[in-house]
């Protein structure tokens, strides 16, 4: 199957889930949310980081679409959907598999890695960002959840 025809599948099942229309291009943040979510709690500084990567990804897609493409309300609206109350981590695991045909169907390399690396650095942030207890071990600045969650986004994040 086609990069296109994956990406055209991908945004039918997206439908099924409630997502649709500009907000397929939202689907980048699931993994950062799930990081969030990774050790039970949302914390403000975590919520910081993923609206400063929200601002940044609802730039990059106005420039790319010369227009403001998904409005502020429209994010926050979605964010909320998913930071009100705790998702299924099996729904965000699965929304999170949509990424990687919605975003790395382009066939620019540049422009992949960017996304990724963007992704990959904010859910690193995100995990580093708040710690619930000092001190820490060596190896406890992020709690073993939040270390398997940025391991299954990794793996997921493969184009």
């Amino acid at each position: 199957m086609s990069t296109n025809s994956l990406r055209e599948h991908a945004i039918d099942d997206l439908e099924k889930y409630g997502i649709k229309n500009e907000e397929i291009y939202l689907i980048d943040i699931i993994p950062l949310i799930e990081m969030i979510w990774a050790d039970g709690m949302v914390q403000k500084c975590e919520v910081d980081i993923l609206l400063d990567y929200v601002k940044n990804s609802l730039n990059r897609i106005g420039k790319m679409a010369g227009h403001e493409f998904i409005s502020k309300k429209q994010a926050s609206d979605f964010i909320k959907r998913f930071l009100k109350d705790r998702p299924d981590p099996q729904l965000l695991e699965a929304l999170r598999t949509f990424v990687t045909p919605i975003y790395f169907a382009s066939t620019n390399t540049q422009f992949k890695e960017q996304i990724k690396n963007s992704i990959l650095q904010s859910c690193l942030d995100i995990a580093a960002s708040c710690t619930t207890g000092y001190p820490y071990g060596l190896r406890e600045r992020f709690d073993h959840d939040e270390k398997q969650t940025f391991f299954e986004i990794l793996e997921t994040l493969q184009y």
